[in-house]
């Protein structure tokens, strides 16, 4: 998910809700006109990504964004996948992809943590990409977050659907 935020936003979106209700009583037929939340983007990756908040007309491709993935390393080779389980260890490569990133500075923070551990991760990396062989059994979940920094402006990236890594307390057959 990814959504823009400006200094001024809340002044900005009251203004344009405020125009927005002075055309519908103007005789404007209100339905042409939606306030700019949560537009899902034209985005087939799988991780689908959301902008809300910009009352700026920017074209969808003008925003910082990112496309990760997780490699896995077994016995058949090279996985791009999203969830993966296997006997441990299990060696994995994290890559953010980011795109369009533009003027703006990213800032990366990868979580792996346990089921019910959102809060508490076992892991934080702050790289754009990362390696990690994990050794014990149970499953991880990993997340990334990156903040889009220019000026005063930020726009943050949320991987939606976490990625996870499970070695089973049983060898895999």
């Amino acid at each position: 998910m990814i959504r823009k935020i400006f200094k001024h936003q809340a002044s900005l979106l009251l203004l344009l809700g405020l125009s927005l209700a002075l055309m519908g009583a103007c005789g404007t037929d209100s339905d042409e006109f939606t306030a700019p939340a949560a537009t899902p983007a034209a985005n087939n990756d799988g991780f689908g990504s959301a902008r809300s908040g910009s009352t700026y007309p920017e074209a969808d491709g003008d925003l910082p964004n990112a496309e990760p993935k997780m490699k896995v390393t077994d016995s058949t080779g090279l996985q791009d996948v999203t969830e993966f389980i296997g006997s441990a260890p299990i060696h994995v490569s994290f890559s953010s992809n980011v795109t369009n990133l533009g003027d703006y500075t990213p800032l990366y923070e990868w979580h792996v943590y346990k089921s019910g551990q959102e809060q508490n991760p076992y892991l934080v990396r702050t790289d754009a990409d990362f390696e990690y062989d994990f050794k014990e059994t149970g499953k991880s979940y990993i997340s990334l977050q990156i903040s889009f920094v220019k000026g005063t402006d930020t726009v943050e990236y949320a991987l939606e659907t976490p990625f996870s890594v499970e070695a089973p307390t049983t060898p895999c057959a």
